[in-house]
């Protein structure tokens, strides 16, 4: 794997969404899980809004395959709604603090190692609180 520095607008956005996120999502999910997935987004310019056509499109494909996808922005200079603040990224990064990477290779390579630790179970149990915090901290009532 090589990595680099670049920038990234929205096209590589559209195009990451599209042609590696969503298909993945779908061709991996396990059976018996609910289909409704969110996207968290920070606010970063170059991110997809669910209104683009293409973005449009791919969501109801997936629709077509009874998968409810929805991109969801955080709401700005907000910690408390950050999904990579919440339980389940602090379990990734406290199993990947215990083996300092030499480099970024190594970083990435501890993170995915941590990331297969935790296991799907974790991301089950996480994914309902992380929901939860967003529609209270926002004083909106439970769907």
């Amino acid at each position: 794997m090589i990595m680099k520095p670049q920038n990234v607008n929205c096209q590589d956005v559209e195009k990451m969404l599209t042609s590696v996120v969503f298909p993945t999502i779908v061709a991996k999910w396990p059976p018996g899980f609910s289909k409704t997935v969110s996207i968290q987004q920070d606010n970063a310019k170059p991110h997809c809004k669910d209104s683009d056509p293409v973005i449009k499109a791919v969501i109801q494909s997936a629709a077509l395959l009874g998968f409810t996808i929805k991109l969801e922005n955080q709401p700005p200079s907000s910690s408390d709604l950050n999904v990579l603040d919440l339980a389940f990224f602090a379990s990734i990064q406290s199993i990947q603090h215990k083996i300092p990477p030499k480099n970024t290779h190594g970083l990435v390579e501890v993170v995915l190692r941590a990331f297969q630790t935790l296991g799907l179970i974790v991301v089950k149990m996480y994914g309902p609180s992380s929901r939860w915090s967003r529609i209270k901290s926002l004083g909106a009532e439970e769907q």
